[in-house]
């Protein structure tokens, strides 16, 4: 029997490059299904998506990914392989006071001493009107 079958694909999209990934995936489908003379069949494909990349654009992806439409009858998030950059924090062999665990935190983030200084200046200062002073010089030391 010649039976014409739905395409299937597990496809990789990295979060960094969602609409250039959809696009080349798009092109390599649309080849793949001229050649296995799928092209008049009404049958669109079906997609099974490995995300990659940093897990903190994982939500601006998705919505993206919603364009995946377009040309698939059916897609779905097969695998999350999105990884948070930011540095993993060891806990403290000792219990320190708040402030030293947070100055610890904030200096395992790459943050420098004044910094550190000014972070843990304006948690101290959260209610006052000298907060907004300090975040805008924060603001000004992290360019």
């Amino acid at each position: 029997m010649n039976v014409k079958v739905r395409l299937q694909k597990v496809i990789n999209i990295n979060v960094d490059s969602v609409e250039q990934d959809i696009a080349n995936i798009r092109r390599s489908i649309e080849s793949e299904m001229l050649e296995n003379n799928l092209i008049d069949s009404k049958k669109r494909p079906i997609l099974h998506v490995v995300l990659k990349g940093d897990s903190i654009k994982r939500g601006t992806a998705i919505k993206k990914l919603a364009s995946l439409q377009d040309f698939a009858e059916f897609y779905r998030i097969y695998k999350d392989e999105t990884e948070d950059p930011r540095k993993p924090v060891d806990a403290p062999d000792n219990a320190g006071t708040v402030r030293e665990l947070m100055e610890s935190y904030l200096r395992s983030q790459g943050y420098n001493d004044d910094e550190v200084k000014l972070v843990l200046e304006i948690i101290e200062k959260h209610d006052s009107d000298e907060a907004d002073e300090l975040l805008r010089k924060f603001a000004e030391l992290r360019k």
